[in-house]
């Protein structure tokens, strides 16, 4: 389970959970965060919680697209050539908060107007498209739906913005896949993303609701494409070091075999 309680704000475990924990030697938690969640809200025995982050295929992620390839892929994409691209690969649902993204937007006064890519499908897709006719942004707003291209979405961007509220959210791998795209992040300071994000170094970590401070961060930013393609450069060697796949699949072999061998231990004594 990736996440900190439900939408509804009911706890994340449910009856079955509750019921097989007992069974259980050990429950692999994604984040520091949520670990400290499965304690203290859950109740989950600390000793039988281990934290094993997520992990990306850093090998699917190639440079951003840079020159012809770039001008290619955004006229595909009906992107003007010379206009800075924001995208957020998310669920179109109430706790990502595209609202507060659209709001930023609308306020951020950038030397050229941003364009955005939304990626996802969802409920909420209506009431979205409603707020950005209100924010006059229909003309810079790209519908994507649900792709199975984002890795290439992510080589024709500037950043990726996650605006979620405060709830749900754990450790959420379009943050992953966007470092290791080498794009910087903007992201509310929500779940554990302060395990993922280094504040000013591969990104920005905002306020959640706070579009005033989304919008300063984003022209921080797009104003100044240096310092995305450091903080970009900067978040790929971040998710080699700390969250690539090969690492996380090492620590759960490692897991399960302790594990084994604690059961076959137990047996011999029998």
């Amino acid at each position: 389970m990736h996440r900190t309680r439900r939408a509804d704000g009911s706890p994340s475990l449910g009856h079955l959970d509750r019921w097989l924990m007992p069974l259980s030697d050990a429950v692999v938690a994604v984040s520091v965060g949520q670990a400290e969640y499965l304690r203290d809200e859950e109740g989950i025995v600390p000793e039988r919680i281990v934290v094993i982050h997520n992990g990306v295929d850093t090998a699917s992620f190639g440079p951003r697209l840079q020159g012809e390839a770039l001008e290619r892929a955004r006229q595909e994409l009906g992107l003007p050539p010379d206009a800075p691209v924001v995208v957020i690969v998310a669920a179109l649902r109430p706790e990502k908060n595209h609202a507060l993204l659209l709001r930023a937007l609308a306020r951020c006064r950038c030397r050229r107007a941003p364009h955005l890519l939304v990626v996802g499908g969802g409920p909420e897709e209506e009431r979205i498209r409603s707020v950005a006719r209100e924010e006059g942004l229909h003309d810079r707003i790209h519908w994507l739906g649900i792709r199975d291209d984002v890795p290439w979405i992510l080589s024709l961007s500037d950043v990726l913005v996650l605006s979620s509220s405060p709830v749900v959210e754990t450790f959420p791998l379009c943050v992953l896949e966007a470092m290791a795209a080498s794009l910087p992040v903007i992201s509310t300071r929500v779940g554990s993303l302060e395990e993922m994000v280094v504040d000013g170094e591969t990104g920005y970590l905002t306020p959640p609701g706070d579009g005033d401070a989304l919008a300063r961060a984003l022209e921080a930013l797009l104003d100044d494409p240096e310092r995305g393609w450091k903080m970009g450069r900067a978040g790929r060697e971040h998710v080699l070091r700390n969250f690539d796949r090969k690492a996380m699949v090492e620590k759960t072999a490692r897991l399960l075999r302790r594990l084994s061998l604690q059961t076959e231990a137990k047996g011999s004594h029998r």
